[in-house]
């Protein structure tokens, strides 16, 4: 028996450029943070070369992420497997990412097989892909795990961010995250990257993404933490369009701004999932209150990437 858990993700800039058809063009980088909710898995091996598959309430999404797993794996041996997540799919945290990766990981330490994280990243990258148009930074992120930013050209680079205790404290205090459900029932990537191929003007916006990411890096290895909501509200002003937002969405935007938050993000690419708000300790309460009506997710920065025992 092997166990393991993968972590989510929170985006703080530049999410969407790491897209093929954005960084092949015009370069792409991202910023983000693997947090304390995750992806948990228990696998071993049968003798009858079977596959039996024991998931949570989302088990017809997840139970398409495995397939799509073992179809490219192709397994000589069965095996039983047991997964839950923390946070369910379709919430803009990265989650599909966390499955993929951690059980590619499962399948090769019970092949004996030993695979570098750039290798898995790659392979999930792919397999994510024949499931739905997406980005590289959620494999990177839950694969590596802490602070990173990433920086995507022909060759991907990511820099792990080593920020002060301090600093990191008092980020979290001011850092609000919001569970606002819907189901994201379209391709969103795909329908935006149709979208703006066909309208320059619409393609070079979501190129200035990249910038946010830079300056949000330089922020926070300066310790600058009151720009970062100015940078949150200019990456949600780029990223807002008719394929990530809609009348409820912008309400719950401008509900959390008019009761305390300074700036906000949606995480992920849109229409369901979860907001996160800066906002300051002291208004903290008056904003939860201002958004009774969604769930509050609890959750911790934390270092870690994928982890099996």
């Amino acid at each position: 028996m092997i166990r393991g858990k993968s972590p989510l993700r929170i985006s703080l800039a530049g999410g969407g450029t790491d897209l093929n058809y954005i960084f092949e063009q015009y370069g792409g980088a991202v910023v983000n943070c693997t947090i304390d909710k995750f992806c948990h898995m228990s696998i071993e091996k049968r003798e009858d070369g079977n596959f039996f598959i024991n998931g949570d309430s989302y088990i017809l999404y997840k139970h398409l992420l495995a397939t799509k797993v073992i179809d490219y794996y192709c397994p000589k041996f069965g095996f039983n497997l047991t997964y839950y997540n923390d946070v369910p799919p379709g919430s803009g945290l990265g989650s599909s990412s966390s499955f993929i990766v951690l059980l590619l990981t499962l399948l090769y330490q019970l092949d004996g097989i030993v695979k570098s994280d750039e290798e898995i990243v790659k392979e999930a990258y792919e397999i994510d892909n024949q499931v739905k148009e997406g980005g590289w930074q959620d494999q990177y992120a839950t694969s590596i795990g802490g602070f990173n930013f990433m920086e995507f050209n022909e060759k991907t680079l990511v820099y792990p961010l080593r920020l002060r205790y301090r600093f990191l404290q008092e980020l979290q205090e001011h850092l609000l995250l919001v569970s606002i459900g819907g189901v994201k029932k379209i391709d969103i990537h795909r329908l935006q990257r149709e979208h703006e191929q066909s309208n320059i003007s619409e393609l070079e916006k979501t190129a200035k993404i990249k910038e946010l990411a830079f300056r949000m890096r330089d922020c926070l290895l300066n310790q600058k933490l009151n720009d970062i909501p100015n940078i949150l509200n200019e990456n949600w002003e780029l990223k807002k369009n008719k394929f990530n937002t809609n009348e409820r969405i912008n309400q719950i935007y401008k509900l959390a701004l008019e009761n305390g938050a300074l700036g906000g993000k949606l995480c992920g690419s849109g229409l369901a999932g979860h907001f996160l708000f800066f906002v300051k300790p002291e208004d903290r309460i008056k904003l939860i209150e201002a958004l009774k009506d969604y769930k509050i997710v609890t959750f911790n920065l934390i270092d870690n990437g994928c982890e099996t025992w």
